[in-house]
């Protein structure tokens, strides 16, 4: 194995709940929605409903964010989001963290299912 290509990336483990319905392209899918959604909103506004659909063509899932907290953005840049998932097993809602990459562009970075 050659060092020099090794490329750091992230490895969900197997016993992650929401990666077993939710899967890599919809965590994409969410991120680019979030790009879209987050431009509209004031910095100091705080859990935005803002009633915005995201779906991904890869694996047909889809949801809807609830929330969006946006009050974090002056800081790390990272923001909390409440959306739901309409999945082959149902629909769920989920709790989740977004946070700016270095091309300024949301990544999903946790997303775990909200059991209250």
């Amino acid at each position: 194995m050659d060092a020099s290509a090794v490329e750091a990336v992230s490895i969900a483990s197997p016993a992650d709940p929401s990666r077993n319905d939710i899967k890599d392209d919809d965590w994409l899918a969410i991120a680019q929605k979030l790009d879209k959604a987050v431009l509209s909103f004031s910095s100091r506004a705080v859990d935005q409903a803002p009633e915005q659909s995201w779906f991904s063509p890869v694996s047909g899932n889809s949801g809807t964010f609830l929330k969006i907290g946006t009050a974090e953005l002056s800081g790390p840049e990272c923001i909390a989001f409440q959306t739901t998932a309409n999945t082959i097993t149902g629909i769920r809602l989920y709790n989740g963290t977004a946070c700016r990459d270095s091309a300024r562009r949301f990544a999903v970075v946790e997303m775990n299912a909200n059991e209250t």
